[in-house]
């Protein structure tokens, strides 16, 4: 996607208008092969039926992520170069996808946005990093075990919105795995099947939880090079930082 594409978009997302044919209005940079546009059309169109068969349910639209961040993922394996590539994500959420975003992120009415139109960082355009499909890929990036075959997507199946968007999305040191496979596998266990171990919640209560560790993590990331540790390295780091937080059943870890 071009600069100037995304000039000619931009009042057509505000407006949730239905996007034409953007080729004109994109380019294509670099080598090596093109990603397959048919199967982007396909895949498309499976996480669109996805989308209908939860408003069909009555079931959340943002399960949506769950059900489809495999399936971004697998499509795009073995092209690294493309996904590491923001313009690519921008042209695929607004060529492909943008009736599937306008209902999944429905635009509200705010003091930051009193006239109600789209945020149009979901399509990646203004803070790129919040394009949702890209945030599909780099969730199963992050999740995804070959050592487990029967279930490689198992820790992105996990969490809520709210833990993805603010405590995996938005913080940095959560792109090295092993801290995010600690953090994941401390507040998931598997003898809790799925539940939270600390507690998710709002903190005003004086209760420190989940949010703390995040924090606490963030706070030494600014003196500790992350990347360089080992993976048992991650794991004693994130559980010393859980002492003293708040469990889902209001117990302290000691």
């Amino acid at each position: 996607m071009t600069p100037e594409g995304i000039e000619v978009i931009r009042p057509l997302l505000l407006s949730k208008s239905k996007i034409g044919d953007l080729h004109a209005s994109s380019a294509i940079i670099g080598r090596g092969d093109l990603v397959d546009e048919i199967g982007l059309k396909e895949l498309a169109g499976k996480m669109r039926a996805l989308q209908s068969g939860l408003e069909k349910s009555g079931e959340p639209l943002e399960d949506l992520d769950r059900l489809c961040f495999p399936l971004v993922h697998e499509f795009m394996d073995g092209v690294s170069d493309v996904a590491g590539d923001p313009r690519f994500w921008i042209w695929f959420a607004t060529s492909h996808l943008a009736d599937v975003i306008y209902k999944r992120f429905p635009p509200r009415k705010t003091k930051a946005n009193p006239t109600g139109n789209m945020n149009l960082d979901n399509f990646g355009i203004g803070k790129r990093g919040e394009c949702w499909p890209y945030k599909l890929w780099v969730r199963g990036e992050l999740s995804k075990d070959k050592s487990c075959p029967s279930n490689p997507y198992k820790l992105g199946m996990l969490g809520s919105i709210d833990l993805w968007t603010s405590h995996v999305h938005r913080q940095q040191f959560m792109s090295v795995r092993p801290f995010f496979r600690s953090v994941m596998n401390l507040q998931y266990p598997k003898k809790l099947k799925g539940k939270p171990l600390l507690w998710e919640g709002q903190e005003q209560s004086g209760k420190p939880g989940f949010r703390t560790l995040i924090k606490r993590l963030r706070e030494n990331w600014a003196s500790v090079e992350y990347v360089f540790l080992s993976d048992s390295d991650a794991e004693r780091l994130v559980i010393g930082h859980s002492k003293g937080l708040y469990l889902s059943d209001g117990k302290v870890i000691r």
